[in-house]
């Protein structure tokens, strides 16, 4: 009898692990997904069942927008799909979707279509309580042999914290993601922005052999980098308002933290990036946060500190105003990687003193994601440390 049930339970066992390597085509029809009234219209095109995404750029990146697969949770394999891009600037799908606010994205700039030299044609981002952080990560972006007119084919293969993406090549990533940012749950798939779409297959489990663990992290050993940061909270920064300006030391500003500020430690993710939105989410109004640590100088000199931002920052040592700076996207002021933060954004002159020296960093932000990244040209007779 013992064996009977062992045979049982094997025999299910083995059908559930089949059951996570199906290919499954999805219908696009309406019953399958759920979108807000007029965001998807069900049509032939070309021959096949399709599905036309209408995009609303007052929703991007939020609920009203997103089209979504009903019944459906995925946490990692293949899922491939065909689309023809419309003329809104972005075609994205979700995966991993949490709920409106948290999800993993992958886009298509739909103004780099027949353009295969455009540097940043595709896109991975992670959505984190409501903001989209794809100013945060110009490396997780780059060309791709995108067609105007007609069907692209493209492909997505998931494994843990890793992902491969194919764009009409199935033969060579077009983008490969060393560390996938956001969650690791199932959750759902769903379709935004500006295109028609077809021939949607998820296929679960079949990761191609990718390993699921995220690739090295040089920024994680470089001593350069500082790594730890306290915060305070955040707090409203009406526009047009500075934190500080040049004539003005810390005495004088009411925006500047007091005793009674909370101070809470903050440190590095992925790239030596102090990740704000990771904290404190969307805000639909500009505001600040100070950044704070300290370095312990074995003698009085001068040292340059790399620094990246977004959107503008105010730096401080020992209470006096070193640089201000701003990058803001489609404005003339925004730096050379096109409004995302990049550590060559901006070179600071700190003139340190013998013995400790308080670094202190105003940040504010109106757009999408904020962080810093900052990084010494050299930590030799320099020590970090954040008590």
């Amino acid at each position: 009898m013992k064996i009977v049930i062992v045979f049982i339970l094997l025999f299910f066992s083995s059908l559930n692990l089949f059951a996570q390597n199906v290919e499954r085509p999805i219908s696009m029809n309406q019953d399958n997904w759920e979108a807000a009234a007029g965001r998807a219209e069900f049509i032939t095109h070309r021959g096949v069942p399709a599905m036309k995404v209408t995009p609303n750029p007052e929703v991007l990146f939020s609920q009203p927008g997103q089209v979504v697969l009903k019944d459906v949770q995925f946490a990692e394999g293949t899922i491939e799909f065909d689309v023809e891009l419309t003329d809104f600037f972005l075609s994205a799908i979700y995966f991993r979707r949490q709920n409106a606010e948290n999800a993993e994205v992958f886009y298509i700039r739909t103004y780099r279509a027949d353009d295969p030299t455009g540097p940043d044609a595709i896109q991975y981002t992670e959505l984190i309580k409501g903001v989209a952080l794809w100013d945060l990560h110009p490396r997780y972006q780059g060309p791709a042999e995108i067609k105007k007119e007609g069907w692209n084919h493209i492909k997505l293969v998931i494994s843990g914290q890793r992902m491969n993406v194919y764009v009409n090549d199935m033969d060579t990533p077009s983008l490969s993601i060393p560390q996938l940012m956001g969650a690791t749950d199932p959750g759902s798939i769903a379709f935004e922005g500006g295109g028609i779409f077809s021939n949607l297959v998820i296929k679960p489990g079949l990761t191609e052999g990718i390993t699921p663990e995220p690739a090295y992290d040089p920024e994680s050993t470089d001593s350069r980098y500082i790594h730890q940061w306290q915060a305070s909270e955040s707090f409203s920064l009406p526009p047009g308002r500075e934190l500080v300006s040049a004539m003005l030391f810390r005495a004088y500003s009411d925006h500047f933290p007091g005793d009674e500020t909370v101070w809470q430690s903050i440190e590095t993710e992925r790239g030596g990036l102090v990740n704000l939105s990771r904290r404190f989410g969307r805000s639909d109004e500009r505001r600040a946060v100070w950044l704070k640590t300290k370095i312990h100088s074995n003698n009085e000199q001068q040292r340059t500190l790399r620094l990246g931002f977004s959107d503008e920052v105010w730096v401080l040592l020992n209470d006096k105003l070193v640089y201000v700076d701003k990058n803001l996207y489609s404005h003339p002021i925004m730096k050379d990687a096109f409004g995302q933060i990049s550590v060559d954004d901006a070179s600071v002159t700190l003139p340190l003193l013998e013995g400790e020296n308080e670094l202190l960093i105003g940040v504010a932000n109106s757009f999408f994601g904020w962080a810093i990244m900052a990084q010494l040209e050299n930590t030799d007779g320099l020590r970090v440390d954040i008590k």
